[in-house]
């Protein structure tokens, strides 16, 4: 059977328990209100041809309007149309089918592009991702060669040229990555992947992973944990949201000052922290701080505005929930909770 033969059998079905279903619930609910069946069969009318298109619509219309007729107007089961009335109720019946069932066409029709559109976006998405990741990563690693190729005072400039070429690819790869997570995180295919991680090893990681760019700012990043269990997470991206919050504390920071990263126990799982001791965020802000493309306007257009609308996709991903405290002046504290365990994960 052909694709859409079988369409059609499906909707045939479906159009046929509708009025059936309509004409039960017609006569056991006729002694309540004579007006009843009508509202039920038009009722049955508009679904059938919703859903079960034009052809199959007008069918249902005039089904509805014959048994109507036949079943709960005077005179009782008899076949005919005695009055004007009843041919009005028919041509009505049959064209609100018809209007139906072409707006049900075209909600259809914009539905179906619609999703051609979204699966169109991700192809694109995903091409651009792979055609550009792949050079990307290819100037990266020329760049890590040529700057570890010597330190001659002469070649000082052209080394310096190639470390701003590597931070700019990295900076690019890193929007890519941004805007392919958020998408997946949007459209609700966004995976983690679980395995037990120790949780000591995986804070003095972070630590170990922020402190290049916290020093040249004199700033100074502490661990606050005893944590020696382990938790059942994704590690990367675990640590993609610690990077994106310390990553925060360190733009938003001025000189020297200090980034506390910690762990606690809960009931249920692990509370995470990120600390600062910066500027705070304004009370007005704090709701606004994890929407998509938010930035604070002392930092727009510095990023995609995209890092804590990700972290928040992340922690949700494992179960788990994400907030931020501050005031003004007294720095802030985002913190993110992980289970023990989690039923969710699945390899990506």
């Amino acid at each position: 059977m052909s694709i859409p033969n079988a369409r059609g059998l499906k909707n045939s079905i479906i159009a046929c328990a509708i009025l059936a279903v309509a004409f039960a619930a017609s006569y056991l609910l006729e002694r309540y209100a004579r007006g009843i069946p009508l509202l039920i069969l038009i009722s049955a009318t508009i679904l059938c041809s919703l859903y079960s298109g034009l052809w199959l619509g007008v069918g249902a219309a005039i089904a509805s309007a014959i048994g109507l007729n036949f079943l709960f107007q005077d005179p009782r089961f008899a076949l005919g149309f005695y009055y004007v009335e009843d041919v009005i109720e028919l041509v009505a019946f049959t064209l609100l089918a018809v209007l139906v069932s072409t707006v049900g066409a075209r909600l259809r029709k914009a539905k179906m592009e619609a999703d051609e559109a979204i699966r169109a976006r991700e192809s694109l998405l995903a091409v651009v991702s792979h055609d550009m990741n792949n050079p990307l990563l290819a100037m990266q690693l020329a760049t890590q060669l040529i700057e570890k190729s010597g330190s001659d005072q002469h070649a000082q400039a052209y080394i310096q040229a190639v470390r701003v070429l590597k931070s700019s690819t990295d900076r690019l790869s890193r929007l890519i990555h941004d805007i392919l997570d958020y998408e997946k995180i949007r459209l609700g295919t966004f995976e983690v992947s679980l395995q037990p991680e120790p949780l000591q090893q995986m804070m003095d990681e972070v630590q170990q992973m922020m402190r290049p760019l916290a020093e040249p700012k004199s700033q100074r990043i502490q661990v606050d944990s005893d944590e020696s269990g382990s938790i059942l997470c994704d590690r990367q991206r675990v640590l993609q949201v610690f990077s994106n919050l310390v990553g925060n504390s360190i733009k938003f920071m001025g000189t020297g000052g200090t980034i506390v990263i910690g762990c606690r126990s809960t009931a249920t799982g692990f509370r995470f922290f990120v600390r600062d001791d910066g500027p705070g965020i304004p009370e007005q802000q704090l709701g606004h701080v994890f929407d998509r493309y938010w930035q604070a306007p002392k930092t727009a257009r510095q990023g995609t505005g995209l890092g804590l609308s990700i972290a928040r996709g992340i922690v949700e991903a494992h179960q788990g929930t994400i907030w931020v405290e501050s005031k003004l002046g007294q720095g802030s504290t985002f913190s993110f909770t992980l289970p023990r365990t989690n039923e969710r994960g699945n390899d990506e």
